[in-house]
């Protein structure tokens, strides 16, 4: 019916019936990329990555693989679990999860690594056991982030095989890559290979013609080894061994000074034995 206002304006009016409740909309953002691996038509789930690519898979799927990925969220407005992982982790996670078995070897470090974190965020076990052994294969080229890697995972044997290859590094990185509660120990054991170090790079002398205790000759040759050596860690006891004979010409024919070195490089090439293991550290500390 209409009702005629004092103004002469009319509006339209019900019989009394109260207004039909509104419906939320979700919203749907149209220019959001869709994977062009998972994009089912049957998906029942819709996965955002942090860099807003949307992967359309099946909850079955994610369930019987994951315990964590769906488990706490909330689709957003969009109907959407929001995730912080980028688009290429999440695809890595999802091949997994579809039987399409990414090649893991051929990941670059960082891609590896966060795939590695969203395994263990979304307990998919099966391939976070793939991703240990993976990230065990980087402990030359990135020992203190697979260091951090093996703390948090609990990774005993992969803790002491990298652990001796990070006590060159640097403070800050250190810091920034074990959190402050594994940084304690961990210079704690670093302190331990700078004593070491320091008892073994005073070789004892070998006296030569005359009684004298060195020659010209040996100053030089001891600069330019403990210079080298400085990045040594017990990890690099190989490379380190080489630096002896790289400067052994500098000390020409001084037999004493040459029998000098090769008691000074026995000694290194041990030195490892006398660490304690990172483990026994950490947990002295931790316990």
């Amino acid at each position: 019916m209409t009702i005629e206002l004092d103004d002469g304006a009319a509006v339209w009016g019900g019989k009394g019936e109260p207004d039909p409740p509104q419906t939320e909309v979700p919203i749907v953002d149209l220019d959001a990329p869709l994977s062009d691996e998972f994009r089912a038509d049957d998906a029942d789930v819709k996965v955002r990555s942090s860099d807003g690519m949307v992967f359309k898979v099946h909850r079955k799927t994610i369930n019987k693989y994951s315990e964590g990925l769906l488990r706490d969220g909330v689709p957003d407005s969009r109907g959407e679990f929001q995730l912080n992982e980028n688009r290429e982790t999440l695809r890595l996670l999802f091949q997994f999860m579809y039987k399409k078995r990414p090649n893991l070897g051929s990941l670059p470090f960082q891609s590896l690594r966060s795939l590695a974190e969203a395994s263990e965020s979304y307990e998919v076990d099966p391939l976070g056991d793939m991703c240990d052994h993976q990230m065990r294969l980087h402990a030359r080229t990135y020992p203190m982030e697979v260091l951090a890697y093996a703390v948090k995972r609990s990774l005993t044997e992969a803790l002491e095989e990298v652990a001796p290859r990070t006590v060159g590094t640097c403070i800050e990185t250190a810091l920034r890559e074990l959190g402050r509660d594994v940084f304690v120990p961990w210079v704690l054991y670093r302190e331990n290979w700078i004593e070491i170090m320091r008892d073994i790079n005073d070789p004892p002398t070998v006296l030569h013609k005359g009684g004298l205790r060195t020659c010209e000759l040996w100053y030089a040759y001891y600069m330019a080894v403990t210079n080298d050596l400085r990045g040594c860690g017990p990890g690099e006891v190989n490379e380190g061994s080489r630096i002896f004979g790289r400067y052994r010409g500098s000390l020409k024919g001084c037999t004493h000074c040459n029998i000098r070195a090769d008691k000074w490089k026995r000694a290194f090439e041990g030195a490892p034995d006398k660490m304690p293991s990172f483990g026994s550290v950490l947990s002295g500390l931790t316990s």
